[in-house]
């Protein structure tokens, strides 16, 4: 009967995420398209698609909950508490658990950021990498580096802001991070692209 019950929660579970979900795969296949439409103007002459815009809508709320699913997947059983330094190691802060399942949102300074690098060429590789962030003190997880085909995305589980620029990770160091969208606009798009 447990396992049955289990069986069910994950449905159930899985079945309230499945929103972010489709939206990831939606931002994802945004990316692509818009490398192909990239590839595909570089052949021709500006003045046959400069006026032709092409519009993409991605909810920022739905990538941002993505995201933090995905952090929650990654560290939650680990040796580090989620969200809370004061919450057990492995276990997630039970206000994350409302944000994840669209039940509460994040109060601003917390959140989804954007991330670019002065000079750094978008090349469209069909890649993904994530890192998990841990507090100062490494005492806990606080937050996730993703980078999808290129586009730098950071979500903050701190309470207060985050530097402008890291410098303290490698891979990372010179990014600007961008307000948190969730302070002034959920909706990622339109994201623009020339037809």
């Amino acid at each position: 009967m447990s396992s049955l019950v289990a069986k069910r929660l994950c449905r159930g579970h899985n079945s309230a995420l499945s929103e972010c979900d489709a939206e990831a795969k939606r931002l994802f296949d945004t990316l692509d398209a818009a490398a192909r439409l990239d590839d595909e103007r570089r052949e021709k002459h500006p003045s046959e698609w400069a006026n032709a815009v092409v519009t993409h809508r991605i909810s920022g709320r739905r990538v941002e909950r993505w995201l933090l699913k995905t952090l929650i997947n990654m560290t939650v059983g680990g040796p580090l508490p989620i969200g809370d330094p004061a919450s057990e190691p492995g276990v997630v802060e039970p206000s994350l658990v409302e944000v994840a399942f669209g039940k509460a949102n994040f109060v601003a300074p917390r959140g989804l950021y954007g991330g670019a690098l002065v000079g750094e060429k978008v090349d469209g590789a069909r890649e993904w990498e994530f890192q998990v962030l841990v507090g100062d003190d490494r005492s806990y997880a606080s937050g996730l580096l993703a980078r999808l085909r290129s586009i730098r995305f950071g979500l903050s589980l701190i309470p207060h802001r985050l530097p402008r620029v890291i410098e303290h990770i490698e891979d990372w160091k010179g990014t600007h991070l961008l307000q948190p969208f969730n302070g002034f606009n959920r909706n990622l798009g339109p994201i623009p692209s020339q037809r």
